[in-house]
């Protein structure tokens, strides 16, 4: 097949240039150069220009001929260019003088070096997918190999828990064949699809300065392109199994002697690629192609619990064997014997002059029935102690069905049409961890993620130096979570009625077990599941690509534009979240906190909470918002020897609309209409009303983002880059971002005690909320009085979009044999970042007055305010009157810009490919990440890490946070191979052997993966008792050095010296910073390794025998250590964030 050259955007394809020269070294004008396809058959032709230059961009990934012809030269064959995705190959061709019926023949690959572009990242090839071993066969885990990359894959939605190179988890974008793939929510992307190992062919992970085709991401893209059809029917037909018996035991469970979680798993599936063929009626060969596959899933995963639960004594009111994990003795206090005035002492608590006894008497009869439902203790505590005296295990059902079918058709020799439809649908079950018989009280909910995509393309080439390349794709996803208890009436624990009345009163589907939620102890109930219900999520793309071959120029232009909707019913925590801590029994100071002072079961059996939610249409809505990008890009080879990457992009973000309007914006300068405090400012405006805007915030214009680069090749083997660029990122005005619809819906405030202070008692759980008192669903009707005397959370209307800057320069030299390493800097700087902003906390100067603070005055909002709490009364505390915003018990500000990052690092990436017998490639990075504020949303943060405490909101944000972020990987190896033993026919030993010796001794290869990091800061948190509604409170720290020498193995029980670190004083701040400089979590070192062995099958089949083992070794990588210095496991290590030994094995028929 002939045809003109498909100049093409390179989202989803390569492109192969060069010069053609003579034995003289001068440029040959004129020449024929044809490019073929051996799977396809497909050809592209081209002449050089007047300089001898050349270039093909319309060329799928894939292995390519090409064929030199000109008058007075011989005809030059060469074979086997290897060619990848995104890739700008160059290759110079030398012809030999002769008759052009001459034919010389080459068999070579196209270079590793990058020659062309300045573009930061890394190929993973399609030999590396199907070959390295995998856990769940997910694709995406390989991201993981990438220099700059560091965090973890997830096989959910959420699954983006990784930073590429100092950027926020959760902001890589993600295309398949070019489209966006992920829908963005609340800052961070989803993953919907998850393409099968065996429909993959390859996928690129830009990292840094990619080209302005690409937009929207703070966290590089993710570039997937899928397998096609070949003129060769070709295919594969696969099962893996896993079962427990071969896997070793997690650690903890050997340590607690708690018999292995049985596993098992199945993962089967087919593909299927080849032409259309009809017989006598179409012969697709060279004209249309198909692709399908299908894989499923089955599995029953092993999960362990390890937490407290109260002792035997404890539930009959007896702590006088409590102590901390170092033995100290913890004191109870009795709330009601809490003096009037500061320092607010208790007594301690006594039954018949028993210390430390709760009289069952006293106990609240919620309380009392709860008890029943937790688990008794079965293993021997911490040193003895009641911590961690609880172990369990069970099996998580997981089931997952999923296919594809994808269609390649070429139109005529200028038009080409491709399609795909792919389908996956997970469901999620829970194990069971307590005893049947009180199973319906575990925190437990099941899942279903149903995802669709599809996409169609069509490229049409108007000449060999023009072509336009049109794009339509869709993602929809939808999501319905359900809990173990759902339809359980709280009355059965002796709630009142009206509880369970007011939720019915919202959905028919809110019943479940109400959240019980103590500090230190082992939770019930899943009335805390915010996301009962269900979330529909769809994401529409157009795109249009033109590009312009012009002499030493390729000009691409074009734009995007995409749809986000979001159509979401939830109605979680509408039997209520209740939560309890060691404050409201802590002594002889109401107001001190300490490890040895109070006891959150305790102040549960009195009743008495330190807070908790009731909420009443948690998030019903239907928006929309949408994206706008233009682009412009020049590559330009100003000489033989340097190419110049120059783009600029601009993009907009339109921010979200709700179809009825239920969306808020807080406006702290606009009057508010409450009488008896001059000047009074502040309150929540709604869109679409009283003729605000309909959207919640404003449209940034001034997104422009520049791409600049260079690649300078001074010798053949040797290639300097470097580049900078601008990369603007979602901005939390997307359509299925927390919309905060205060007035449609309705949270109220538990009060255990009085003001939520933990200092006098309040409400009692068997009476959460006198008469039924909830803050009623007033829609908009209220204005400017919404939310008063209550707390708030909404966005304000400036809105600016987060970006970073990233820039880099390396050196690649390639050596013989296609072994190639590259040293490169790469640094960024995140501006603009979201974080939540609390904005009604007191200056930090008003420390000084100290218990004056909490002095009742005369209530000046008597009357008028629209929440009970503590500013519904006659009098209230000083405190909240000296607040910025008086009427408000809290203001909070979801998705405000501010934050920063900063990242530096040194790469270094040794590799060796297009080779038959080894892959390698081997990663290391050596960097430093610093911000004020790492995580913007907890779900896209891995088990690995913490959360830095946000303590004082009175100053700049950089004041008070910025630091090492809790994601800083300061040094992290990685490395894989591939590599085919020298044994058997064909290799370099045994090739004479006979069939028998063969099948016995031939046909083996082996694979791994090899990961040793450093583990992330530790940021720790306190007791917060500065009392100024400051967001939280960290440590003071002695400036003693609190590292202990050891394994971490021996560390477990007190992994740095706890006494070093101490509950600030009441009316003070911490001294900590946001994070320990030098104090660690543990870090990884983990090996995966698999075998297989090929037999020969009649018809060019083959049969693969694989087996694999991840985490051969068995080292346990354990998670973070307890971080609270007021838990009584202050310094504990009691998880395991990687899995014990596993072994897969497999069966895998190719054709």
């Amino acid at each position: 097949m002939g045809g003109a050259t498909f100049l093409q955007a390179q989202r989803i394809t390569a492109s192969l240039g060069g010069t053609v020269r003579d034995p003289n070294q001068l440029n040959v004008p004129g020449a024929d150069i044809q490019v073929t396809s051996p799977a396809t058959g497909q050809s592209f032709t081209t002449q050089s220009n007047a300089d001898g230059l050349f270039q093909f961009s319309n060329l799928s990934p894939g292995s390519y001929t090409v064929t030199i012809s000109a008058a007075g030269f011989r005809t030059l064959v060469q074979t086997g260019i290897i060619l990848q995705v995104d890739q700008s190959a160059t290759i110079d061709f030398s012809l030999t003088l002769g008759a052009t019926s001459e034919t010389i023949q080459v068999t070579g690959t196209a270079p590793l070096l990058e020659t062309q572009s300045a573009e930061v990242g890394q190929v993973i090839s399609n030999k590396s997918i199907v070959d390295l071993p995998l856990n769940q066969r997910n694709p995406y885990s390989l991201i993981l190999l990438v220099p700059g990359v560091s965090g973890s894959v997830g096989q959910s939605g959420n699954g983006l828990q990784f930073n590429v190179n100092g950027g926020r988890a959760g902001t890589t974008d993600v295309l398949l064949d070019g489209i966006p793939s992920v829908p963005p929510t609340d800052g961070f992307n989803n993953l919907a699809i998850f393409p099968s190992v065996d429909a993959t062919q390859e996928f690129k992970v830009m990292t840094s300065n990619y080209s302005s085709q690409f937009g929207l991401s703070g966290g590089g893209i993710i570039n997937v392109v899928y397998k096609s059809g070949t003129n060769q029917l070709h295919g594969s037909v696969y099962e893996f199994l896993r079962n427990s018996k071969m896997d070793a035991n997690t650690y903890f469970n050997n340590q607690s002697n708690v018999a292995k979680p049985h596993t098992t798993r199945s993962q089967f599936g087919f593909s299927l690629g080849g032409p259309v063929f009809i017989p006598k009626l179409f012969d697709g060969r060279n004209k249309l192609f198909f692709f399908a596959d299908y894989e499923g899933l089955r599995q029953q995963q092993a999960t362990t619990l390890l937490a407290t639960v109260p002792t035997l004594a404890e539930r009959n009111g007896d702590f006088s064997a409590d102590t901390t994990s170092t033995g100290v003795p913890i004191i109870v206090y009795d709330p009601f014997t809490t003096s009037s005035a500061s320092p607010y002492t208790r007594s301690q608590i006594s039954c018949n002059g028993v210390l430390n006894v709760i009289c069952p008497a006293r106990f609240d009869a919620v309380a009392k029935n709860l008890i029943g439902y937790f688990p008794n203790p079965n293993r021997p505590g911490i040193n003895g102690t009641q911590i961690n005296n609880y172990a369990a295990s069970g099996s998580v059902p997981y089931n997952i069905n999923q296919w594809d079918v994808k269609l390649d058709g070429n139109m005529s020799d200028r038009q080409h049409l491709a399609f795909r439809y792919s389908v996956r649908n997970p469901t999620n079950g829970t194990a069971v961890l307590f005893p049947a018989a009180i199973a319906i009280a575990q925190n437990a909910s099941s899942n279903t993620q149903d995802a669709i995509a599809g996409e169609l393309d069509y490229t049409f080439a108007q000449s060999a130096k023009s072509l336009y390349e049109i794009r339509y794709g869709v993602t929809h996803l939808y999501s319905r979570v359900t809990t173990r208890a759902d339809g359980f009436d709280p009355t059965q624990l002796g709630f009142p009625s009206y509880l369970a009345q007011s939720a019915l009163a919202t959905s028919p589907n809110t019943l479940t077990f109400p959240g019980i939620e103590m500090t230190g102890y082992l939770s019930l109930g899943d009335g805390n599941s915010l996301g009962k219900g269900n979330l529909g999520l769809l994401t529409q793309s157009w795109q249009i690509d033109n590009v312009r071959a012009l002499a030493r120029h390729t000009i691409t232009y074009g734009g995007e534009v995409r749809s986000f909707a979001n159509n979401t019913g939830q109605v979680g925590r509408a039997t209520g979240d209740f939560n309890f801590n060691a404050v409201v029994t802590q002594g002889p100071h109401a107001q001190t906190a300490s490890p040895a002072a109070g006891d959150a079961f305790a102040s549960l059996l009195l009743g008495l909470g330190s807070g908790g939610t009731v909420t009443h249409y948690f998030k019903i809505i239907n928006t929309i918002s949408q994206y706008a990008g233009a682009f412009v890009q020049d590559d330009w080879r100003a000489t033989d020897n340097l190419t110049l990457n120059l783009g600029l992009r601009y993009e907009i973000l339109f921010p979200r609309t709700e179809r009825k309007n239920r969306q808020t914006y807080f406006d702290p300068t606009i009057p508010s209409p409450l009488a008896g405090i001059p000047g009074l400012l502040g309150g929540i405006e709604y869109t679409g009303a009283g003729g605000n805007p309909r959207t919640q915030s404003n449209t940034a214009y001034n997104n422009v983002s520049p791409r600049i680069g260079f690649a300078y090749h001074p010798l053949k083997n040797l290639v300097f880059q470097g580049g900078f660029g601008i990369f603007y990122a979602i901005n939390g005005s997307e359509a299925a971002a927390t919309v905060n619809q205060t007035g449609y819906r309705a949270d109220s405030t538990y009060f255990g005690t009085a003001g939520n202070s933990g200092i006098f008692p309040g409400n009692f759980l068997s009476n959460p909320y006198p008469g039924g008192s909830f803050v009623p669903v007033t829609g908009n009707t209220l204005g400017l009085v919404t939310g008063t005397g209550g707390s708030i959370s909404a966005p304000m209307r400036r809105s600016l979009t987060p970006y970073t800057e990233n820039y880099n320069f390396a050196v690649q030299y390639q050596f013989p044999a296609n072994w190639m390493v590259e040293t490169r800097y790469v640094g960024s700087h995140g501006v603009q970042l979201l974080y939540a902003a609390s904005i009604n906390q007191l200056p930090d100067s008003y420390l000084a007055m100290g218990s004056k603070l909490l002095t009742p005055v005369a209530n000046p909002l008597d009357g008028q305010v629209q929440v009970s709490g503590p500013l519904s009364g006659k009098t209230v505390q000083q405190r909240y009157l000296l607040a910025p915003f008086p009427q408000f018990t809290g203001v909070s500000i979801v998705s405000r810009n501010g934050a920063i990052s900063h990242y530096d690092s040194v790469q270094v990436k040794l590799q060796k490919k297009f080779s038959e017998k080894l892959t390698l490639l081997v990663s290391y990075t050596g960097g430093k990440t610093l911000d004020d504020g790492a995580v913007n949303n907890a779900n896209v943060t891995p088990a690995s890490q913490g959360s830095e405490t946000y303590q004082d909101a009175s100053i700049p944000l950089f004041q008070d946070m910025y630091g090492l972020s809790t994601t800083d990987v300061s040094r992290n190896f990685v490395a894989s191979f591939v590599y085919t033993l020298p044994f058997g026919h064909g290799e370099r030993f045994g090739s004479g052997w006979n069939r028998y010796v063969n099948a016995m001794f031939g046909g083996y290869q082996i694979n791994g993966i090899v990961t040793a990091q450093t583990g992330t800061p530790l940021a720790f948190s306190a007791s917060n008792v500065a009392n100024i509604f400051n967001p939280g409170e960290r440590p003071n720290w002695n400036g003693q050095n609190a590292k202990l020498s050891g394994s971490v193995e021996s560390r477990l029980k007190k992994y740095f010296n706890t006494a070093n670190f101490s509950q600030p004083a009441v009316y003070t701040f911490g001294n900590m910073s946001g994070t320990s400089g030098y104090l660690r979590n543990p870090g990884v070192a983990n090996l995966d390794i698999s075998s297989f062995k090929t037999f020969a099958l009649p018809k060019d089949c083959k049969l693969e025998l694989h087996a694999e083992a991840f985490n051969i070794l068995n080292k346990p990588a354990f998670g973070p250590p307890n971080t609270s210095v007021n838990s009584a496991s202050f310094g504990v290590v009691s998880s395991q964030i990687n899995v014990p030994r596993q072994i897969q094995v497999a069966a895998k028929i190719l054709f």
